[in-house]
């Protein structure tokens, strides 16, 4: 199911996605990484959301959430619900763990060392 519709403490665990370098680093900083344990702790207002990922909150925006994909785990890590949506090579466009409010982040730009 996509991220974007998964319900609230809910233990989920993130699938495989397919996104340029420059983002799936960024992800990875963030911990969105594929197998990584989450749970949906917010429904925002401006269509995004909020995750738990090992106690750190994680904003996510609505287009990139409509992306992700997840399935739900119980307890005892066996998937209750699988993925149905194959959207898994678009690229996010934005994630962003920013006090909470989703916004979009540029690619990193490669900096001459002198």
């Amino acid at each position: 199911m996509r991220l974007i519709d998964c319900p609230r403490r809910t233990e989920l665990r993130l699938l495989p996605f397919n996104v340029e370098a420059a983002s799936a680093l960024r992800m990875q900083e963030l911990g969105l990484r594929a197998g990584m344990r989450a749970s949906v702790v917010q429904h925002a207002a401006f269509g995004g959301l909020v995750l738990n990922i090992a106690g750190s909150r994680v904003a996510v925006d609505h287009q990139s959430a409509q992306l992700i994909n997840a399935e739900v785990v119980n307890g005892s890590g066996i998937v209750t619900q699988s993925a149905t949506d194959s959207q898994q090579s678009v690229m996010p466009s934005g994630v962003s763990s920013a006090g909470g409010r989703a916004a979009k982040i540029a690619p990193a730009k490669k900096v001459a060392m002198e």
